[in-house]
């Protein structure tokens, strides 16, 4: 989301009908890919930084979703933003975690929920996650990281992760390959080069538990924020 400033600098240089006018685009976007749910970053409530209103439910009136859950992070007088999940399917007994302050940079976090999914006949609960890591210092991601894990090994359900990881597959002890192998989940070809998210980086991840596999999957060329919107088309993978 990038608070709403779309491809600009900054948010604070941007009036509040220019931020507006930045989620309809992204609301445009989302409508066109006929999503069910979303994972959002650094989405803003009521932020004097980013036009003092309520972004979620701005998105909510502009697009076929429904309901959302939220996560703020990070408050302050000045900017209250976190993570955040919208969605077209009922989100159940949702939470949010923040991880541990990490001045100067700011406090980043997850917020969860659970969704009802049709399978084999009957209605099986999932939880989604939308997540952000920090983007300074890898050794505050590795700490957030066990954040992560803890809450993923806490749940006996099917898991989809959504999130700005703030690192790459192949970088040395990358956190995503880290997050892949302890908790039991899998990426749609995590070495590939082709998926970049933020400039030639492949930041952005969508990370599946075993009970699902990916039938398409793409980066949205259309500039929403600094980041690409990750789109795919995820199935319960077929009984063996």
């Amino acid at each position: 989301m990038a608070h709403g400033r779309g491809t600009a600098m900054n948010q604070m240089l941007l009036g509040k009908e220019q931020i507006q006018d930045n989620l309809d685009t992204l609301a445009q976007l989302v409508d066109q890919q006929q999503l069910d749910l979303l994972a959002l970053q650094e989405l803003d409530i009521d932020s004097f930084w980013a036009g003092g209103f309520d972004q979620a439910q701005w998105l909510l009136g502009k697009t076929a979703f429904n309901c959302a859950a939220l996560g703020m992070h990070a408050e302050t007088w000045f900017y209250r933003f976190g993570t955040a999940l919208l969605s077209s399917i009922q989100l159940h007994q949702a939470r949010s975690l923040s991880f541990d302050p990490t001045p100067p940079s700011t406090t980043k976090g997850l917020v969860a929920a659970r969704i009802h999914w049709l399978h084999l006949g009957e209605s099986m609960p999932v939880l989604v996650i939308s997540v952000h890591l920090d983007f300074s210092r890898k050794s505050v991601r590795e700490r957030q990281l066990a954040n992560i894990i803890q809450t993923v090994a806490s749940s006996p359900l099917p898991i989809i992760l959504m999130g700005d990881f703030n690192e790459q597959w192949q970088e040395e002890d990358s956190v995503v390959r880290q997050l892949v192998e302890q908790a039991d989940l899998h990426a749609y070809e995590p070495a590939s080069t082709v998926h970049p998210t933020y400039k030639a980086k492949r930041l952005d991840w969508i990370l599946l538990s075993d009970d699902f596999e990916i039938t398409s999957y793409s980066t949205a060329m259309d500039a929403v924020s600094d980041h690409r919107l990750v789109v795919a088309e995820i199935r319960w993978r077929d009984p063996q």
